[in-house]
């Protein structure tokens, strides 16, 4: 019986780097990679995703919405997912809410804010303004 292998061959690695990076410094080459996994947060990735494809590499965009058929994609529903959560705690009595919205161009900041003020709406419930602020998932905004 032959046991399945739970980790890469040792002749295998695995590389995490930045869009940024990766296209400033090295660039990508068919000769140093097997495949390429983005963690895309906005269309600002669109162009890096189209030279991927272009090169050939084996490609997978996760976390975003892309609209192709060409190429494998899988996210969630960032709306749906805000809007059920606001939604429980209504359900569970709260009735006054704030938000840290995320970074502006991220489509996932977008969508839960859509889906939290829908779900406020949908309950005839009103936030405070100042309530509302921008962050960008770093701790130092936590404080300001």
């Amino acid at each position: 019986m032959q046991q399945s292998q739970t980790t890469l061959p040792k002749s295998y690695s695995l590389s995490v780097n930045s869009i940024d990076h990766v296209m400033n410094s090295q660039g990508v080459s068919v000769q140093n990679f097997d495949g390429i996994i983005v963690l895309s947060q906005s269309e600002s990735d669109d162009e890096f995703i189209d030279y991927i494809h272009s090169i050939g590499l084996p490609l997978v965009v996760l976390n975003r919405k892309i609209e192709r058929n060409d190429i494998t994609n899988f996210s969630h529903n960032d709306f749906l997912g805000a809007k059920n959560v606001v939604e429980y705690a209504i359900r569970m009595g709260h009735r006054n809410f704030g938000l840290i919205k995320g970074v502006k161009s991220f489509e996932s900041s977008k969508q839960r804010s859509e889906g939290f003020f829908e779900a406020l709406k949908e309950h005839r419930l009103e936030v405070d303004s100042n309530l509302v602020k921008r962050g960008d998932y770093l701790p130092k905004a936590a404080t300001s």
